[in-house]
Parts: structure tokens; sequence; C-alpha cells
């Protein structure tokens, strides 16, 4: 009897020591994210204009691991587009504006993951409204810039003055300028940027700019024919992209090649009719954009 009562007893102290060298279990929180209910921000299904310019704004938190990943998605029916941010906290806001095209109807779905991959979305329908029509655009063409040690363009365009300008004179008024050419040796060769792109210091020294803008681009199948015969903004908002899955750089410019632009509230296309490589090389580019003014 006592060594079954012994037995028994030590079996009960066995089973303590391995209850408490279990880890402790820690639930994993998912993270939140839900939609500023905010004026002027959207929030809820919408119907909205062709080339309406709506902004979304978004809280997301996590109580748990630090969010590590921002995503947002548009499917439209035909194509997803996706844009990830990376990041390290453990609450943010965030601000977006979308420009409504053509597509009848899109979905807008934004997700955050933290650390431990534990997910939460929000997502809105949007909607076009009927009854839209194509606007007029504005087109400049034969645009010359040199690159970075062309003696006879400048090297910078400013669309809302239809200026070329050169480094130097640039600085002045480094506002105004918002696309510049350059011929990069160590692998982008042509290449179309915007002040703002992060460009070498070996081939143009922005550091006197009080102003850099940055503009995005996104190559297209378009022909030169096809930009050519465009004379109204159909084509810009069916090749135009969300900014932030924009380029920062057109590379490897060859003539022929077209490409969709926005900067700043500009939007347009670009085509290249002629590119003579060498840093002292230059580039011709006709512009199409829709006009400011446009209220639709």
């Amino acid at each position: 009897m006592k060594r079954t009562v012994f037995i028994a007893m030590a079996l009960i102290g066995v089973l303590s020591i391995l209850n408490s060298c279990k880890k402790e279990v820690v639930e994993k929180i998912s993270p939140s994210i839900y939609f500023a209910v905010e004026p002027n921000f959207l929030s809820t299904d919408s119907v909205l204009n062709l080339n309406q310019k709506v902004s979304v704004k978004i809280y997301a938190s996590s109580e748990g691991s630090a969010i590590t990943l921002f995503n947002f998605k548009i499917y439209d029916g035909e194509k997803v587009t996706s844009v990830d941010s990376g990041l390290n906290t453990s609450a943010f806001s965030k601000e977006i504006t979308f420009t409504k095209g053509l597509a009848t109807h899109e979905r807008w779905v934004f997700a955050v993951r933290n650390k431990d991959m534990q997910w939460d979305s929000v997502s809105l329908s949007v909607d076009l409204k009927p009854g839209w029509q194509f606007g007029p655009i504005t087109t400049v063409t034969g645009i010359q810039l040199g690159a970075q040690q062309n003696n006879s363009f400048g090297s910078f365009y400013s669309i809302s003055q239809n200026l070329v300008a050169t480094l130097a004179i640039g600085a002045n008024s480094s506002s105004f300028y918002d696309l510049c050419y350059y011929f990069d040796n160590t692998g982008d060769m042509n290449t179309l940027a915007s002040p703002g792109a992060n460009i070498s210091t070996s081939i143009f020294d922005l550091s006197s700019w009080a102003v850099k803008n940055e503009a995005r681009f996104m190559q297209t199948t378009l022909t030169a024919t096809d930009f050519d015969n465009s004379h109204n903004d159909s084509l810009i908002i069916s090749n135009t992209f969300v900014y932030q899955s924009g380029k920062r750089k057109c590379k490897l410019l060859a003539p022929g090649d077209v490409y969709s632009f926005i900067r700043g509230d500009y939007k347009g296309l670009i085509k290249f009719t002629q590119v003579v490589g060498a840093e002292s090389g230059n580039v011709v580019m006709d512009i199409k954009y829709q006009p400011l003014t446009d209220k639709r």
C-alpha cells in the first residue's frame, strides 16, 4: 500500500515538472485596418465620374507584433494592380489618391500583415457613372532634350511652361521642371526621369535645386501611329496607372517607344521620335496630356 502511494506521488511530481517546463502559448493577435470616415475621403462603395480624383485614408494598428506590410489591390475585371509597402510599426495612417478610369466596376482592397503573418483587410466597390465623354488633350511636339554633356540642348523640361533648361538655369526656378534626360553608361543608357528620381550626382548634381519634382512612368504597348492618331484623352485614360505602381525612370529608350506618365496633376503620354545615345547625345519627344482645366 505504501509502495502504491509512493508511486502515485512520484507520478504527480513528474507531471508537475513536465507541466512547468512547457512553454507558455502566446495567442497571435491579428492587426486591424479601417477607413477613416472623414470629409474629403472615400470610405464607402461609390459611383464616380470618369477621371474623377478621390482619396482614401487608411488607419491600421497591431497590438501584437509589428506591422511589416501594407498592400492595396485594384481589381477591374481584366487585370489586377497590386502595390506593396514595407513597414515596421505598431500603427500608421496613409492617404492614397486614385483617379477613376474606364473600368465599369472596380474593387479596391487594402490589407496589412504583421510579423506573425496575421492579416486584416478592408475593401470598397467603385463603379463608373454612365454618360461620360472623353475630353480634350494638349499636344506638344518636337521637344529636344540633351544629355548631361550636350552643349546644344538643355536637359530639363517644364510641362507647364513648355520650356527646356540647362542644369544651372533650372536651379533658379526648379519647381517648374518636371522631366529630365540623361545617358547612363552603367546600364540604363538613354533615360528619361524627373529631378526627384535619385539621379547619381555624377550625372546631375541637383544639390542646389530647392524643389525636385517627381514623376512616374509606365511603358505602354501603343505604337507611334496610335499616339499620332489620338485626338482626345481616351488613350491617356486607358493607359494610365496607379501612381505608386509606376517606375521612376524610362530606361533603354528607343525611337517609337510610348510611355504613360503622371507628374503631379499632369497625366499623359510621351512618344520618343529620336534617340541619340552617349553623354553628349539627345532625345526628341512628343507629349500629349490632359489639360488641368478638365473638371469632369
